[in-house]
């Protein structure tokens, strides 16, 4: 098992650890590649004492660990553990529009990210807020996710997201931000969607 990175799930830490237990073990042998099937071999395998095992960092990508007990009976058969890594934040939702409807609701729609999430986009934050500028000293800025005024109104996965309960009313205006979130759990940087 893992503590930092889950099985079949991409994981954001590129620190990896390794739990590992065996019955009468002395020692472990162990090796992490590419590879779906290797067989560490005591020539050219790590050694360790400990079933706690560090692999040290790995770069975005898909990695096994494979390992083997040393028992006094000999070595065990080899177990593999898939390793996903994405350490990088997702893209920016692209073209995205809020479009006021005839009965009060608004509709925001975009485009999924065109630059490449190693580990896919799992969502979208959708935050909403009465203002677009924000007074912070003597200048006024756009507002961000963090403003007390904004609210999350809701995490999608589709490209589009109905916003019905605005208590918004006719004649307020109201301003969308769009987050991308990926397999891994980062969280993209938000955009303001257009009126």
């Amino acid at each position: 098992s893992s503590t930092t990175n889950p099985p079949g799930k991409f994981s954001g830490s590129p620190s990896i650890i390794m739990n590992v237990s065996y019955p009468g073990a002395t020692a472990y042998i162990y090796s992490s590649d590419k590879n779906t099937n290797t067989v560490p071999d005591e020539a050219t395998a790590t050694l360790s004492k400990s079933g706690n095992i560090s692999l040290g960092m790995k770069a975005d990508g898909i990695y096994y660990f494979h390992v083997r007990a040393k028992a006094a009976s000999g070595l065990s058969d080899t177990a593999h553990y898939e390793l996903k890594i994405d350490t990088s934040i997702p893209g920016r939702p692209e073209s995205p529009v809020g479009t006021a409807l005839e009965d009060g609701t608004a509709l925001v729609e975009w485009k999924a990210p065109s630059l490449p999430d190693f580990s896919g986009i799992a969502s979208y934050n959708v935050y909403r807020s009465p203002v677009k500028l924000i007074k912070d000293g003597d200048i006024f800025r756009e507002f961000t996710i963090r403003d007390a005024v904004v609210k999350k109104i809701a995490n999608v996965t589709e490209t589009k997201y109905l916003d019905k309960n605005v208590a918004v009313g006719a004649g307020r205006a109201y301003f969308y931000k769009l987050q991308a979130i990926d397999n891994a759990g980062h969280s993209g940087n938000p955009i303001l969607a257009a009126p």
